[in-house]
């Protein structure tokens, strides 16, 4: 596979690397200088799509650390069409939680942290992120405006982030923290928020005016796919990707509800996706190769009015462990299911170290469920239930919702 980096020469502040993955047809791509001659560009012979990638990072981590899982997933992709910028920037200790009334770029909580990128770098990535944006047509300039503020509201405050944001039909942006938990060696959930969100930004369709009833569930259950099975391969572990899918599954299902919805959509759809794959109705290359995001096809191929995806959400969460292995059991009950994994003596869960604040280690959970916790504790609970959560040593969090401090 050809692959090339190129370094800025932005003093030591930070980075950003262009690099390429094969063309769709097996050609390799053609090497040219971006206009500005600050970074390579690779163009399929023939084709006018650019395979541009670049990656801008503030962290401690070596530039390869991300531009060799950015490379991995390109290059399992199938015709590729995305040009997508990537932000990747540290974060101190922990500060606070804040949930707003009004949405905006981050939801409507913002988890603050220690700021420890100064303003000069700040100031550098926004003068690449506009480099980027120059020469994108698709977006004004009042929109190109407004997301070069947003970015510097962001890293000044230092807010967590972990999102993909689709500018445009082929143009991406990536931004996502990473905080002092996720800087530790070898942290798996640093990998799946990364391979999460990179897979995110080459989902084709995604602004094709594509739009279905199954598409929340869909689209992120897809990326959770994706990141689980790319987790397994870069950690060297035996543990089968397989098995972890229905362990979250399955999960989430007793914890948080049957309906494909938050909380915890992308790891309930994991058991849509999965039980549609060993159905015999979906080959797992399409998720894989992100083909399931072009044309259109997941719309078509998850419509509510089709029975194959009726007996997905009447059935993706009947899993049974026998013999210490998940499978799918179709003649489960609701109730068998709340009932089996709340009598496991195997899910017992590892706790983070007491001098780890619990709100660093799990602050994206809060930040994603936590929309979802209000609702339901108002409508379920007369906005009296509690919302737990649970740190592993591996920076993965679990949470629960329940009506005391004990039936969680």
């Amino acid at each position: 596979m050809f692959k090339q980096y190129i370094f800025l020469l932005i003093l030591s502040l930070f980075s950003i690397q262009g690099f390429a993955a094969g063309c769709p047809d097996g050609s390799e791509p053609v090497r040219s200088i971006s206009a500005d001659g600050t970074y390579f560009v690779f163009e399929c012979g023939g084709n006018s799509n650019k395979i541009d990638f670049q990656i801008i990072n503030l962290t401690d981590f070596e530039d390869s650390y991300f531009t060799d899982k950015a490379d991995y997933a390109s290059s399992k992709m199938t015709n590729t069409i995305t040009k997508n910028l990537v932000l990747i920037y540290p974060l101190g200790d922990f500060l606070s939680v804040t949930q707003n009334d009004e949405m905006d770029f981050l939801g409507s909580v913002h988890v603050s942290h220690e700021r420890i990128i100064d303003d000069s770098q700040i100031k550098k990535t926004l003068q690449t992120v506009k480099k980027f944006l120059a020469n994108k047509s698709c977006i004004d300039a009042r929109g190109k405006n407004d997301l070069l503020n947003t970015i510097e509201w962001v890293l000044k405050n230092g807010f967590y982030t972990g999102l993909q944001d689709p500018l445009c039909r082929d143009v991406r942006f990536v931004m996502m923290s990473v905080s002092p938990e996720q800087r530790k060696d070898n942290n798996k959930e640093l990998l799946r928020v990364f391979f999460h969100e990179i897979y995110h930004s080459l989902q084709n369709d995604l602004r094709n005016n594509c739009s279905g009833p199954n598409d929340l569930w869909v689209i992120e259950a897809a990326a959770e796919y994706f990141a689980k099975h790319s987790v397994s391969i870069f950690d060297n572990s035996q543990q089968d990707y397989v098995q972890s899918i229905f362990h979250w599954a399955v999960q989430n299902a007793s914890r948080h509800g049957f309906k494909l919805e938050d909380p915890g959509v992308a790891e309930k759809g994991l058991g849509a996706l999965r039980l549609k794959i060993e159905e015999g109705w979906l080959d797992e290359s399409r998720i894989l190769n992100g083909s399931l995001f072009h044309n259109c096809a997941r719309v078509e191929e998850f419509q509510d009015n089709d029975p194959k995806i009726q007996y997905l959400k009447d059935n993706w969460f009947k899993i049974e462990k026998h013999n210490g292995t998940y499978r799918f059991n179709t003649s489960m009950t609701k109730a068998d299911v709340k009932n089996q994994f709340l009598n496991s003596d195997e899910e017992e869960i590892e706790t983070v170290n007491y001098n780890t604040k619990l709100d660093e280690v799990c602050r994206g959970l809060i930040n994603n469920n936590w929309n979802s916790y209000l609702n339901i504790n108002k409508n379920e609970f007369n906005s009296k239930g509690y919302m737990f959560i649970v740190a592993g040593e591996g920076g993965r969090c679990e949470s629960g919702i329940g009506r005391t401090k004990e039936t969680h």
